[in-house]
């Protein structure tokens, strides 16, 4: 993990109050149908970036998180790291609006391209690392980006196709 700037930026005493709120504010994503009762995994996830601390909360859907575990671990690896672009859902709806709400996010603060990459950076380096050994069960197991988001953490494959996905939906290459 690369070493973060904790320079602090002065704020005025109202902006902070505002700041707070928004920064502390859970970020709830719609349901996929309604009238559909939908069940979430209720994520909390912090990490540092610019002298600033930031708590998000996500309402991850089940259901989304079941899909991508039904993905058998010989479709995962079959074509080994090479393979692992199919794992890149830059289609996935959840994690588009979780993109945008970065990049969103990254444009409020006034960030340029290298900090709003940074700020995604710090936020998926923020997970645990974690063995697919111990986790999963297997040798190698690579975690779609929702997968990763759910279970906390992966290892290093998990975490960077997490980063090319957001950034790449962000229309950064990667």
């Amino acid at each position: 993990m690369g070493a973060l700037n904790l320079k602090a930026k002065p704020i005025k005493l109202s902006s902070i109050f505002l700041l707070f709120f928004v920064l502390s504010a859970p970020i709830i994503f719609p349901q996929q149908t309604l009238g559909q009762t939908t069940e979430y995994y209720e994520k909390s996830f912090a990490w540092d970036y610019e002298g600033r601390h930031w708590t998000w909360n996500l309402s991850i859907p089940v259901a989304l998180y079941d899909s991508y575990k039904e993905v058998p671990v010989s479709t995962r690896t079959h074509d080994g790291p090479k393979g692992y672009g199919f794992l890149t859902t830059t289609k996935d709806y959840y994690v588009k609006m979780l993109a945008g709400k970065l990049n969103e996010t990254a444009n409020q603060m006034n960030y340029g391209s290298y900090d709003k990459v940074s700020f995604v950076l710090a936020f998926v380096q923020s997970l645990q690392y974690t063995s697919d050994n111990v986790t999963a069960g297997y040798n190698e197991y690579p975690r779609f980006p929702i997968e990763t988001l759910v279970d906390d953490g992966g290892d290093c494959e998990d975490t960077s196709i997490l980063f090319a996905t957001l950034t790449l939906i962000m229309g950064y290459g990667t």
